[in-house]
């Protein structure tokens, strides 16, 4: 696909497109860096974040993995999987009027213990 005389056009437009604007970013580029170092905010990498390799990286024992299972967010609410209400019964934010309503019959096949699917043979 796309081998018609319309996507070549377009595919064509495009790359002009990209040349006119990489020629605009790298003028605003470095204006930016101009008036940094004229401000006096040019600042050393090193102070601002540590760069390590993956090697270094993987001789490092992993003490993180270990408290993970252990470790509770503050403040973080626990969700019931199955059911998909928090410890108040409250369903989550993103979830919609239809989509809890439909929970809501799911979980009351699963309180009356008709959840399990009865198999066909």
């Amino acid at each position: 696909m796309a081998k018609s005389m319309r996507s070549k056009h377009r595919r064509r437009m495009r790359s002009v497109k990209r040349e006119k604007f990489a020629k605009k970013d790298l003028v605003k580029l470095k204006a930016t860096v101009m008036r940094d170092v004229i401000n006096n905010k040019e600042v050393d990498m090193a102070d601002i974040a540590t760069v390590k390799t993956a090697s270094a990286l993987k001789d490092q024992p992993s003490t993180t993995s270990a408290q993970d299972g252990q470790m509770e967010i503050e403040g973080a609410k626990s969700y019931d999987k199955k059911k998909q209400t928090d410890e108040h019964g409250q369903y989550p934010v993103w979830m919609n009027q239809r989509a809890m309503r439909k929970q809501q019959v799911k979980n009351k096949k699963i309180k009356r213990g008709k959840g399990k699917k009865a198999s066909a043979w």
